[in-house]
């Protein structure tokens, strides 16, 4: 594999720091920046630290428009999915995705941004990795970090690009990952196997929890061990490792409480949320333009022509699966005009319309944004103890759960398929503009199903109403300047 040139990835952990420090005029100014070395910014803690500043700074880094780090992939794995409805085309941002066009065009910014950008992340942990060899707690925390982010971007490249993980025992998932970077070498490298690609993701993440499980972080936007037991509870689920995603799980979920009723209809914009597991916390001033920001696409009142033409609504049929005691229920319009009186009058006003992720002003695109919470761990286990013979547990767990958003649901009493069912469906509402449907959808081997009556229209979403499970559509493919640059007999293509 050959993503990018040697003269860029020299200069990666510089750029990094450059990132992390921007606001610092006089960070490294001893020294022109371009003349530092690797070794230089490894040698001491805060060049270190610097370094590890500059990863969770990328989560939020400014490329275009629609292209701006976590946040922006998020938004497109829902695009993806049946529950989040585009009320019009609005000014076309994410119209290609939610057409299923963009990710299977070889040429398409969108495909090859996230390509690059979650490499670059990678080659960025890597440096970190084996540029850090001192050994006492505060450097070992900070190459913990670095693992953690090289598995995450492992990850969900592996989700996106390769094929589907089969939870089938015995299944030997040998069809195309991703390639593994676990060194920055520039060689050209195949594609390694899906359990290969696995196998890498659980031994970083291991190596994670054992240098960091004694840091008290100072900002949830740093990795700590909750965060990283939450993805290995990600992970466990994904592959059918049912009794470990329980145990990583409740183990992630100990000390974010769920949050009050109150605090679900705050807006989804704050750190400081009681159940917020991981999270950024940006400012205005690294917000390069706030056009380019999660709340100029998803929340109800930034006023960006993206959300001024086009709401962003919940699919009708899902709204209306929840009683009207759902608190959830809430951050969605039951009329038209329910929430005009939030908005400027320009503003777009529809039925079902969300919000749940709320601006810090009118023209502020900067807030919190969220990755992981404690609802979602209750939701792993209560899945993972229904598909491995727990369903007392799994009832109760869910019960928790559902009771802290609507004080009127009672214990479940349902048994097998409609067991899971039931905490799926309580998943699609919990997460919701979270950007955790097309990837659940492809983990549970399931059709995408935009044919009821929940909003979607044949105009806006290209005639694309339904993909089979196991469709070719649901591997992105791999960008016509990778497969260019190691060559097509070593970096196979997916399915065209």
């Amino acid at each position: 594999m050959k993503i990018f040139n040697k003269k860029i990835a020299v200069l990666a952990v510089l750029l990094v720091l450059i990132t992390a420090q921007s606001c610092k005029k006089d960070y490294l100014e001893t020294k022109p920046t371009q003349q530092l070395s690797a070794g230089t910014v490894f040698s001491s803690l805060k060049g270190a630290q610097g370094a590890v500043q500059g990863i969770h700074r990328m989560l939020y880094l400014y490329d275009a428009q629609g292209t701006f780090g976590l946040a922006s992939l998020n938004i497109n794995m829902d695009m993806l999915g049946e529950d989040l409805v585009m009320h019009n085309a609005g000014n076309g941002w994410y119209n290609a995705a939610y057409r299923w066009t963009e990710f299977r065009n070889v040429a398409s910014g969108d495909l090859n941004y996230y390509y690059f950008y979650l490499y670059r992340i990678i080659r960025n942990a890597n440096e970190v990795i084996d540029g850090i060899t001192q050994e006492t707690a505060d450097f070992k925390q900070l190459k913990a970090q670095a693992h953690y982010y090289r598995a995450f971007c492992h990850y969900m490249l592996v989700q996106l690009y390769g094929v589907r993980y089969d939870t089938t025992p015995g299944a030997a998932n040998s069809g195309l990952g991703v390639v593994l970077s676990l060194k920055n070498d520039f060689a050209k490298k195949p594609r390694n196997t899906v359990a290969e690609v696995y196998a890498s993701i659980n031994s970083d993440l291991t190596i994670a929890a054992t240098d960091i499980a004694g840091y008290t972080r100072k900002a949830k936007d740093e990795i700590n061990i909750n965060v990283v037991k939450a993805l290995q509870a990600r992970v466990a689920l994904t592959t059918g490792k049912w009794a470990e995603a329980v145990t990583l799980a409740n183990d992630a979920m100990v000390g974010f409480p769920l949050m009050s009723r109150a605090d679900y209809e705050a807006g989804f914009n704050n750190t400081s949320n009681s159940e917020w597991i991981w999270g950024s916390t940006t400012i205005e001033e690294q917000i390069d333009n706030y056009f380019g920001s999660f709340f100029a696409y998803m929340s109800l009142d930034l006023s960006s022509t993206n959300i001024r033409q086009n709401p962003k609504k919940i699919n009708a049929d899902l709204y209306n699966a929840f009683p009207n005691t759902d608190v959830r229920l809430k951050n969605f319009a039951s009329t038209a005009t329910e929430f005009a009186p939030l908005v400027p009058s320009n503003f777009t006003t529809a039925r079902y319309q969300s919000k749940k992720f709320r601006a810090a002003g009118l023209n502020f695109g900067a807030g919190g944004l969220v990755y992981m919470r404690s609802a979602e761990m209750y939701l792993i286990k209560a899945e993972a103890q229904a598909r491995n013979n727990d369903e007392p547990g799994a009832r109760a767990t869910l019960f928790t759960l559902v009771n802290a958003r609507n004080p009127n649901y009672v214990l479940s009493t349902k048994t097998g398929a409609a067991l899971i069912d039931e905490i799926l469906l309580n998943r699609r509402l919990e997460l919701w503009g979270e950007g955790r449907r097309f990837l659940d959808l492809k983990r549970l081997d399931a059709p995408l199903d935009r044919t009821l009556t929940g909003g979607h229209t044949a105009t806006l979403t290209g005639n694309v109403l339904n993909v089979p499970a196991g469709d070719k559509r649901w591997q992105f493919l791999i960008p016509r300047a990778e497969i260019d640059a190691t060559g097509a007999d070593i970096m196979k293509q997916n399915e065209l």
